[in-house]
């Protein structure tokens, strides 16, 4: 039996989208600390979207969905969409195709609401290194090679 999904992403693009879930699913939500106003940081969408892009090929996105919640995922190299952590569900990594009839056109857009003040705080850039550090950890754990210079994975 062939599953649907297997037409809309290639073998790569699948591996990628494993690894990824893979990551997600095995880090430890870190201590992030404090922001400037004394307020515990929240693990978010944006800082873990914002981490991964540091170490797999992605990009982080930033927008709202469902029109109304503010939210970051990653796209990869086709386009395909990876909602790392899903709004209101239990479960995730998730990812979409490309497709015209693919619910993230309908669900998912990119913005342009001004999020360079909080993104470029010092207390986020932090909040997406720890995490990033996290990630990485799993990865390596699991015997996957980081490579920090490019700071990108390198697939076993």
């Amino acid at each position: 039996m062939k599953f649907y999904y297997k037409n809309c992403f290639s073998k790569k693009e699948e591996e990628l989208f494993l690894l990824i879930r893979f990551a997600v699913e095995r880090v430890k939500e870190p201590n992030l600390g404090k922001d400037k106003s004394g307020q515990e940081i929240a693990f978010s969408s944006h800082i873990l979207s914002h981490a991964l892009s540091k170490i797999f090929p992605v990009t982080a996105i930033d927008g709202v969905f469902a029109g109304a919640y503010r939210h970051s995922w990653l796209t990869t190299k086709y386009n395909s969409l990876i909602d790392v952590l899903p709004i209101s569900c239990i479960g995730g990594p998730i990812m979409f195709d490309n497709s015209s009839n693919s619910p993230k056109k309908r669900l998912y857009k990119p913005t342009s609401l001004d999020y360079s003040e909080k993104f470029s705080s010092p207390s986020f850039c932090f909040a997406v290194d720890v995490t990033t550090i996290e990630l990485e950890n799993v990865l390596r754990s699991a015997g996957v090679k980081v490579r920090k210079e490019v700071e990108k994975i390198e697939f076993c």
